[in-house]
């Protein structure tokens, strides 16, 4: 952890190159110590990949911004798409990305807010065999929703990936069962009016000690035709004056971190047809995120 100390505290941003493609090259000595520890104290020597790990890591930064095939990976990186594949299979299943970025946030946690909000935002799915579904807004198009949860310094704490005909109140609650989210023990959490719902609220505060704060809404409506009962409209709940406020104030922090993740070409359209290759996507832009908004929390702080 020093390295990537050194990496957030004292590196200094170069002008003419992209911050993201910077911090990758800084990072990059990190990532392949880890992978290099899984492939040699877990993977059989019949069972590893041939190609230099150096090689896979240039291509999954590459495919992650550019996007792209598999079939053309071998031109531009120097291994074939088997090999490629074999990687990102033990990235999956060693969850190499998911204790990378739980480790940072560990390490970091001075620098995590308590509070935090949430999003979800559905991508295309050209191909997807799973995690796939129609989205109730382009019934259209077959996509995957992305769920996240952000500290209010723009942090990725948690991700989740489902269909994209799945509710946004069903991604938060399987976001929140991550055990990364309750690293400061979280009170409260803005979002937007698609998790509104008093239940839902009192779920969420009953099983994670979490104020959901969201924008109320109006229910009930005018009363049945050819009756004289009176029209039944009332509010799903009422927000005090600081809980008014504080939605107004950082609700719109976690559309910069969808941005973030979506100026990822890989992470915007989903090429992939397995999930577990799209997870590994996710995972990765999560940790690189992490570690470009820490920098940016230390600098501020410091400033």
């Amino acid at each position: 952890m020093d390295q990537l100390k050194a990496i957030i505290c004292d590196f200094k941003y170069q002008n003419g190159i992209g911050k993201m493609d910077q911090l990758f090259n800084l990072f990059k000595p990190i990532l392949l110590t880890e992978i290099e520890t899984v492939m040699d104290n877990k993977i059989s020597y019949s069972t590893k990949p041939r190609t230099k790990v150096e090689n896979f890591v240039n291509a999954l930064y590459g495919m992650l911004d550019e996007g792209g095939k598999y079939k053309n990976i071998k031109t531009k990186y120097g291994l074939s798409s088997g090999c490629y594949c074999g990687y990102l299979k033990i990235c999956y299943e060693y969850k190499i990305f998911e204790k990378l970025h739980a480790s940072i946030l560990t390490e970091f946690s001075s620098f995590i807010t308590i509070d935090t909000t949430t999003d979800t935002f559905t991508v295309r799915a050209k191909g997807a065999q799973d995690a796939k579904g129609y989205h109730h807004k382009e019934k259209s198009k077959v996509g995957t929703s992305v769920s996240i949860v952000s500290d209010l310094n723009r942090i990725p704490l948690s991700t989740y990936v489902d269909a994209g005909n799945i509710d946004d109140r069903k991604m938060l609650s399987k976001t929140l069962e991550d055990p990364r989210i309750r690293i400061n023990g979280k009170r409260n959490m803005f979002a937007d009016k698609g998790y509104t719902g008093r239940e839902f609220k009192n779920t969420i505060n009953q099983t994670h000690q979490i104020n959901l704060i969201c924008p109320p809404k109006r229910v009930g409506g005018p009363s049945k035709k050819n009756t004289t009962e009176p029209a039944t409209i009332r509010m799903t709940h009422i927000l005090t004056e600081e809980e008014a406020i504080g939605l107004k104030k950082h609700r719109n922090k976690i559309e910069h971190v969808n941005q973030i993740f979506r100026n990822f070409r890989s992470v915007d359209i989903r090429y992939t047809k397995n999930i577990s290759a799209y997870l590994c996507y996710i995972s990765f832009a999560c940790v690189l995120t992490t570690i470009m908004k820490l920098k940016d929390a230390v600098t501020y702080s410091s400033s």
